[in-house]
């Protein structure tokens, strides 16, 4: 696991405990979570996403969650690849935005955000770099995409938020800008993060990471160890 600097409270979620993660995959499987948001940012109507065969997540577009000015892009040259309603247009922020949701019951939730860079984002304007935060807390920083991606880019974290207002923040670098495809905020099962979790150090010795479902948490590889893959 690389931990960031302690006042960002961020962590990456990286081999940790992959065998209490898989039994939690297995749980969620057919986890059907009661507090959601799945949004397709720039959209003007739903999108059918259709996952792991047969379950079907609803994505709506972002009126009334997007605070702030936007351009919408349109995707002019889709690929076989990106032939997904999720990944036709994108928002584009040359100024600091936010996406503000209702959270109706304090819990682990799991944000995930899309990012598919097509050619039309690069029309008369700047490479995207941007900054990502929440609560105060960096998710991504200096955030960019020198060159398009053949396959859509899905930054995932795990994070304790409380009843109230969420709000994701997108702040442009400099005079660069941010955008953004899609957005996922939905409530995880219960206890899907330990408190505390075991790790070996680089020395060999044992030891805990500890107060985990205060932090944020990063994910950067998904393994189950000793059987096969897990949609």
């Amino acid at each position: 696991m690389e931990v960031l600097p302690s006042h960002k409270l961020l962590f990456r979620l990286s081999l940790l405990l992959p065998i209490h993660i898989t039994s939690l995959m297995l749980i969620s499987s057919a986890y059907s979570p009661p507090d959601n948001y799945f949004i397709n940012c720039g959209a003007n109507s739903k999108t059918n996403v259709t996952t792991s065969g047969t379950r079907t997540r609803v994505f709506i577009g972002d009126r009334g969650f997007l605070v702030g000015k936007a351009e919408t892009v349109k995707n002019n040259n889709p690929t076989a690849s990106t032939s997904l309603d999720l990944y036709q247009a994108a928002r584009i922020f040359r100024h600091q935005a936010l996406y503000k949701f209702n959270i109706y019951q304090t819990g682990t939730y799991i944000v995930r955000l899309h990012f598919f860079v097509f050619m039309s984002l690069y029309t008369d304007r700047p490479i995207p770099r941007f900054n990502v935060s929440v609560f105060g807390h960096s998710l991504l920083t200096n955030y960019s995409f020198q060159n398009m991606t053949s396959s859509p880019k899905i930054e995932e974290f795990l994070l304790t938020i409380p009843k109230g207002k969420f709000k994701i923040f997108f702040v442009p670098y400099q005079n660069s800008s941010a955008f953004v495809n899609a957005i996922e905020v939905f409530l995880g099962p219960e206890s899907f993060i330990p408190d505390e979790a075991p790790y070996i150090t680089s020395q060999g010795a044992k030891n805990n990471y500890s107060h985990l479902s205060s932090k944020v948490l990063h994910k950067v590889h998904r393994i189950d160890v000793g059987e096969d893959s897990i949609s």
